[in-house]
């Protein structure tokens, strides 16, 4: 996943995961079990939307950030389409 748009989605999400399956974390895979979440680009709406979700879940994730765009502010490709289509 990239990011988390909307909260309830989200929840809905995790609580037909948590009920089909035991998550483990990535450093506990042994091929008969889903790995953790993990989320690409570092978006905001992981910490804003997906983390207080999977904390009241006691669920793991992984978010895997670019830190070129951290460090130089950058904004993430899909952004720009997006505002070049307003």
């Amino acid at each position: 996943m990239h990011g988390v748009s909307d909260r309830a989605e989200f929840a809905r999400v995790l609580r037909v995961i948590d009920r089909l399956w035991r998550i483990r974390r990535l450093s506990q895979t042994d091929g008969r079990h889903l790995t953790e979440l993990t989320f690409d680009d570092g978006d905001e709406s992981v910490v804003t939307h997906a983390l207080p979700e999977l904390l009241h879940r006691g669920m793991h994730a992984t978010m895997f950030v670019c830190p070129g765009l951290v460090d130089e502010g950058g904004y993430f490709w899909w952004d720009l389409v997006r505002c070049a289509e307003i």
